[in-house]
């Protein structure tokens, strides 16, 4: 039996929190431990409506003192690329490939307001989707393409 607990919050956009649930560790080094979280009547991310929680999940020790914490955003959403929907309605993907050429920068930076700034462009142009070519981006892009609106593909 494990002295230790993991904790999860969720926050809406503004700050308020929505939901929570603790669970006690199965006290395996390096097993993976799943907690959940039900938020009702959750905003449901999309293309058009780019809704983000915050999420902080804390590691406790056995008198319930935070040891540690990550916090994150994320956006709720379900999808199915098998037969094309995003939260249980048809979505179609206007998109294109990111070879991730940066002339400026020489390298890939680690600068959301860049890459929220080129996507914000791109989603001007009509575009929802954006298909990543044989690499790894930095967290930033992520949050940029949640927050932006952006769809991907890997």
């Amino acid at each position: 039996d494990s002295p230790y607990s993991i904790g999860l919050e969720v926050f809406d956009a503004r700050g308020k929190l929505v939901a929570k649930a603790l669970k006690k560790t199965l006290g395996c080094r390096g097993s993976v431990q799943r907690v959940e979280a039900e938020v009702a009547n959750a905003n449901l991310w999309t293309p058009d409506t780019p809704y983000l929680y915050r999420l902080k999940m804390s590691l406790f020790d056995g008198q319930g003192n935070e040891l540690h914490c990550i916090e994150w955003r994320a956006g709720i959403k379900e999808s199915s690329q098998d037969k094309h929907t995003l939260n249980g309605k048809p979505v179609f993907l206007r998109g294109y490939g990111d070879d991730h050429v940066y002339v400026k920068e020489f390298s890939m930076p680690a600068d959301k307001a860049m890459y929220v700034e080129r996507l914000r462009k791109i989603k001007a142009l009509g575009f929802n989707h954006v298909r990543l070519h044989s690499t790894i981006m930095p967290p930033e892009y992520y949050e940029a393409c949640d927050e932006v609106g952006m769809m991907l593909h890997f």
